[in-house]
């Protein structure tokens, strides 16, 4: 199996690398800062052949086209797309009034639009799976994201942006019903990363094993559903 993942040098992003290639699996992985990827460089050298990494950055449509040129020098074609890289900066939940302009921009340019722009780019090579799934995407989102919880919290960018996120997802699931690929909404789970802090569900390493688990089980009709690391679906 060939899995890309975006966002990949820390968190449940690196995990993720981790225990796909653990599985025996093909990963191509991204990073924006090579200061931050020391972890993603050992696991190139430890599966070696196996482990491919490039530098950029999703907001930007030069970088995420070389992720794509990258990618077809590789492999023949990506059976799992994770979108997973996004930031999360309101962790002081601020008010309506306080929030600001800029920093919504910021959030959606990362969390909503730069997935689009790496669906865009690597569609093409989704496509060209062989899998059952005829290829999955898998784009992050958030169970604060979805419009039927119960709302505790002022984090507007990070929640408006994983709503957009599930719409998104149910729209290229319409769009590729008949001919692929699997587009789901995937919530990773409440995992002791540097955002969901150590009060979390899961460890990295639970976290991490969970998820690919999960991810390999998806199956074509589950396409434009919302699914969690246990399996579940959930209401949008």
């Amino acid at each position: 199996m060939i899995a890309f993942i975006t966002g990949a040098n820390r968190g449940i992003g690196l995990y993720q690398t981790k225990y796909f290639l653990a599985d025996g699996d093909t990963v191509i992985a991204t990073y924006r800062h090579e200061a931050e990827a020391s972890e993603l460089f050992a696991l190139r050298k430890e599966y070696e052949g196996r482990c491919h990494i490039i530098q950029g950055d999703i907001t930007l449509d030069d970088d995420v086209e070389r992720f794509k040129i990258f990618a077809e020098e590789f492999v023949p074609a990506i059976d799992i797309l994770v979108n997973n890289a996004g930031i999360d900066i309101e962790q002081d939940n601020p008010g309506i009034e306080e929030v600001t302009i800029d920093l919504l921009e910021q959030v959606f340019a990362v969390n909503t639009l730069g997935t689009v722009r790496v669906c865009k780019a690597l569609i093409p090579l989704v496509r060209k799976s062989l899998l059952p799934t005829r290829g999955l995407i898998a784009n992050t989102t958030s169970g604060i994201g979805t419009m039927s919880a119960t709302v505790t919290m002022t984090r507007y960018g990070y929640m408006m942006s994983k709503a957009s996120i599930n719409m998104l997802t149910r729209v290229m699931a319409f769009e590729y019903a008949e001919s692929g690929p699997t587009v789901v909404a995937w919530s990773p789970g409440w995992v002791q990363t540097r955002l969901g802090t150590s009060a979390a569900t899961y460890t990295l390493n639970e976290g991490g094993r969970r998820n690919v688990t999960t991810l390999k089980s998806i199956t074509r009709d589950q396409s434009g559903k919302l699914i969690d690391v246990s399996g579940e679906e959930w209401s949008f």
